[in-house]
């Protein structure tokens, strides 16, 4: 990895905190919702006295909650589609952004179009599947859950407050809507994880004059995926061919599964690859910003290097000052709905 390639890798781990704040509010919009669907459903159950149901009366019942259920889920695929065609944008600006600090020269830096990057946010597959695909898989499979567990209590001539503790938990037992809202959880991280690498590497295939190929980073910890331990660093051509030492298949890219951190950065031509005569990328150009920056460096060895002052605006003082005190890790620091970004700030950050 040479010092550009060092140079954009770093800036890239940089925004790559900003998504996880940003994937941090859509979660707690989605979240949100769920809360609202749960209240609806609840009080629908408590309206009637359900073990006096006869069949056909119950049998009406799911069929009125079943709707409720996918009215909600049509709201939720219809807030993360509009988050996701914002963030197409800001991520290309950001690799856009990252190019041009980089080489410093006189170089034109392509962007897809608006248009292009909508239709890409739309049409992403999520591990195989469309987005609305996955989200309304997930409203049959609550309506699932929720009939069968109402079912369930009025066969065993459960007391309606018996029958809502099967929908809502009870004493640490998860209940219906608490599966529901970890799955919708990892969807809204893998489709954000998604998104942002198309939009990424559209945005690399845009500057082949500038840009040779692609190299994964993988977060290295006692949590990476044995995958994305095969992975880290592997390089593959604009073509998507290995190159390098690299045998293994590009296979999309990132992210390579559910709950994958990690992420493509760009592996750049050389000024005399480019035509440029000038000599080529210095280190000090790299070592003025941070120091080197291995190609398998996590976000919590980038947050290290970061000062006190870097580390408060990049967090929140007393998120910072918790972080370095130790009470709280990095996935509670990164992944609570108390600090997200919005579409709106990256846009302000990455659009200028």
């Amino acid at each position: 990895m040479g010092s550009a390639d060092r140079f954009i890798a770093d800036l890239l781990i940089e925004h790559g905190v900003n998504l996880l704040r940003f994937g941090a509010g859509v979660r707690a919009k989605v979240l949100a919702i769920l809360q609202r669907m749960e209240v609806d459903l609840t009080a629908r159950l408590v309206s009637d006295q359900l073990t006096d149901l006869a069949q056909g009366r119950a049998a009406s019942l799911l069929k009125e909650t079943s709707g409720i259920i996918g009215d909600y889920y049509a709201e939720i695929d219809n807030v993360t589609r509009a988050k996701m065609g914002g963030l197409a944008k800001v991520e290309a600006a950001a690799v856009r952004g990252a190019l041009k600090q980089a080489i410093k020269v006189a170089l034109d830096v392509a962007m897809p179009t608006p248009n292009v990057l909508a239709t890409l946010a739309s049409d992403a597959l999520i591990h195989g599947a469309p987005s609305a695909a996955w989200w309304e898989r997930q409203a049959g499979d609550t309506t699932f859950r929720f009939s069968n567990e109402v079912r369930q209590g009025i066969a065993q001539a459960e007391t309606n407050s018996q029958i809502v503790a099967r929908i809502i938990g009870k004493n640490g037992a998860p209940g219906v809507m608490d599966i529901s809202r970890t799955s919708a959880s990892r969807l809204v991280q893998a489709s954000v994880q998604t998104v942002a690498n198309e939009a990424r590497t559209m945005t690399f295939q845009q500057n082949k004059d500038i840009v040779d190929g692609l190299q994964q980073i993988s977060t290295l910890d006692g949590h990476t995926s044995d995958i994305c331990i095969a992975y880290s660093g592997a390089m593959w051509d604009m073509n998507y061919e290995p190159m390098g030492e690299t045998t293994l298949p590009y296979n999309g890219g990132c992210p390579r599964h559910w709950g994958c951190r990690s992420l493509m950065v760009p592996v750049t031509k050389s000024f005399k690859d480019m035509g440029i005569d000038l000599p080529e990328f210095p280190m000090s150009t790299r070592a003025s910003r941070d120091g080197q920056v291995g190609a398998n460096m996590t976000f919590k060895e980038w947050l290290a290097g970061r000062t006190d002052a870097q580390l408060d605006q990049q967090l929140g003082k007393g998120r910072a000052q918790l972080y370095r005190d130790g009470t709280i890790t990095l996935q509670q620091l990164l992944d609570q709905s108390g600090n997200p970004l919005s579409l709106a700030q990256l846009l302000a950050k990455y659009e200028s």
